[in-house]
C-alpha cells in the first residue's frame, strides 16, 4: 500500500511540475491592417493618449462575457490602464492618440476548481488586441498580448485572481507602447 501511495504522490508532483508553465506570454506586434505584404512596417512609439477604451469582442462566448461583465472586467482593465498612464504622465487630453483594447479571450476557473484540482483545472487567462489610433481615426499600431496564471497563487477568490491578471495585462500593454 505504501508503494502505491508513494507512486501516486510522485506522479502528482510530476504532473504539477509539468503544468507549471503558462502559455500566455506577450506576442509580437502586428502591422496595421492597411499595410501591404511588401511594405516595411515601422513600430511607432506613442508618448501619450487622450483616451482609453476597453471593449469585449463579439466573438467571446456569451457565458464568458456574462462572467466578465459580472466581475466588471472591462471597467477594471480600463481603470488600471488609466491609472498606469496617469502615474507616468502619459494620459493627456491634448494627445492626438487613442488607445483601444478589445478583450478577445477570457477564462476564469471557479474557486472550487482551484481549491480541489489546482493546476490540473487549467489556467485563468485574459487575451487582448490593442489598437492605437491617431486623430484621423487611422490605425497607427496594433498588437495582441495578455496574461494568465496557473494554480491558486492569487487566491481562491475569482475577483482577486481577475484583478491580478488584469494588472499584468495592463503592464504588458504599456510595455509594448
Amino acid at each position: 500500500m505504501r508503494k502505491i501511495l508513494a507512486s501516486l504522490a510522485t506522479m502528482a508532483l510530476l504532473s504539477l511540475a509539468l503544468t507549471g508553465c503558462s502559455a500566455s506570454g506577450q506576442r509580437k506586434p502586428q502591422a496595421p491592417p492597411s499595410a501591404s505584404a511588401h511594405a516595411q512596417v515601422t513600430v511607432v512609439r506613442v508618448s501619450s493618449f487622450a483616451s482609453v477604451d476597453v471593449s469585449v469582442s463579439p466573438s467571446l462566448p456569451a457565458d464568458r462575457r456574462a462572467r466578465l461583465d459580472a466581475a466588471e472586467g472591462t471597467s477594471r482593465l480600463k481603470r488600471s490602464l488609466e491609472a498606469k498612464l496617469g502615474q507616468t504622465g502619459r494620459l493627456d487630453a491634448a494627445s492626438p492618440y487613442a488607445l483601444e483594447v478589445t478583450i478577445e479571450s477570457y477564462r476564469m476557473r471557479s474557486g472550487a476548481a482551484v481549491f480541489w484540482v489546482g493546476a490540473m483545472a487549467g489556467a485563468d487567462s485574459v487575451g487582448v488586441n490593442v489598437t492605437v489610433r491617431d486623430a484621423h481615426n487611422a490605425v497607427v499600431r496594433t498588437y495582441s498580448t495578455g496574461a494568465g496564471s496557473i494554480g491558486a497563487w492569487s487566491g481562491l477568490d475569482q475577483i482577486s485572481r481577475l484583478e491580478n491578471i488584469l494588472e499584468a495585462t495592463a503592464r504588458r500593454i504599456l510595455e509594448e507602447l
